[in-house]
């Protein structure tokens, strides 16, 4: 079985590709998503190259070089879709925006970081509002001494 046609990024020439030459797949992610507005997501790219993107991923924990482009890519990627929330011409799709505020931590490292402190601040203080107990001072008066010493 030959690499599938097109894919410049396997090593070898014939057969199921085994090793990817990960800094030139990191480095050609990084133009696709710089030159290509359309380039809104990783899987797009992944899907190009001929691999799964959870084999991506795969690829960030084992090689940090990549990591680094992947990451590069991610970034970019996000702002690809938030200049496609902004297009206003008629003839060009146009990305909801509610769309890119629900993806937004997926692709912004700071706002991903952002939100999931957010999150976490809120979870603490929901735990500290569940766990605190606020104490209640009752003074009981005893009236019937009261009843009883009145004709």
């Amino acid at each position: 079985m030959v690499a599938a046609h097109g894919n410049n990024y396997a090593i070898g020439n014939s057969g199921r590709p085994s090793h990817y030459d990960l800094e030139k797949v990191g480095k050609d992610m990084i133009v696709w998503a710089t030159n290509n507005p359309k380039a809104l997501t990783v899987p797009q790219f992944a899907v190009s190259i001929g691999v799964h993107s959870s084999t991506m991923i795969r690829w960030c924990k084992e090689n940090q070089e990549f990591q680094e482009s992947y990451m590069i890519a991610k970034e970019l990627i996000g702002i690809n879709r938030l200049n496609s929330t902004m297009n206003q011409e008629k003839d060009k799709p146009r990305l909801e925006g509610n769309i890119y505020l629900k993806t937004i931590g997926n692709y912004d490292g700071d706002v991903h970081n952002y939100l999931h402190d957010e999150k976490t601040y809120e979870a603490e203080l929901k735990a500290d509002k569940d766990q605190k107990t606020t104490p209640i001072q009752i003074n009981l008066v005893d009236y019937s001494r009261e009843i009883k010493a009145k004709p």
